[in-house]
């Protein structure tokens, strides 16, 4: 990659950051990866996913909508793939990959999936992460595997790249730890 064509995806990449960052704080102070309980409208036994809903996880519905709205104001669409956890495919799962994909060939992309996961596939996702030498993080009830060692263009402010988190009946990913905190799924 020659430097200018590093230097714009850069640019880009902080770009897509400073959206990131304004789109959470639309989202609120409260973390959508909090395990959420019956009394504050979510369900443990689903992933924190309200059935109120109802419906699979979709790309336009597993992130905040204002970022849905800002995406779109970019010309931004959604790839939908299925959740992966490595080699593992996720059943019930949605991986969104957006960006402007009209443009052609892209490295300006963001990425979030989640997928519902039984505790005993949670634990066997989290074990293969682990031996793959990815860095594993407790807090607030929720377990991250974050890579070894993100690409310095792909890290987020703490150095933090392509990033699951597991709760309890969910898993989540984004392309940085701190881009978990857009994905806010109810159903």
């Amino acid at each position: 990659m020659t430097t200018g064509a590093a230097r714009t995806r850069r640019s880009l990449a902080a770009a897509g950051a400073t959206l990131l960052v304004a789109a959470a704080m639309l989202v609120g102070c409260a973390s959508p990866l909090t395990p959420k309980t019956p009394s504050d409208g979510g369900s443990s036994a689903n992933g924190g996913a309200s059935s109120a809903g109802g419906g699979a996880p979709t790309c336009e519905t597993i992130i905040a909508p204002a970022l849905v709205d800002q995406f779109a104001e970019l010309g931004w669409t959604a790839r939908t793939d299925p959740f992966y956890v490595g080699p593992t495919e996720v059943p019930g799962g949605v991986s969104c990959t957006w960006g402007d994909f009209e443009a052609g060939a892209t490295d300006v992309v963001q990425m979030y999936g989640w997928a519902p996961v039984e505790a005993d596939v949670s634990a066997e996702l989290q074990g293969y992460l682990a031996d793959q030498g990815w860095k594993r993080e407790e807090a607030d009830g929720v377990v991250y595997l974050t890579e070894s060692m993100p690409s310095t263009e792909w890290a987020d402010e703490q150095g933090y790249g392509m990033t699951y988190a597991f709760g309890d009946g969910w898993v989540a990913l984004a392309d940085t730890k701190s881009g978990l905190a857009v994905i806010t799924w109810r159903g």
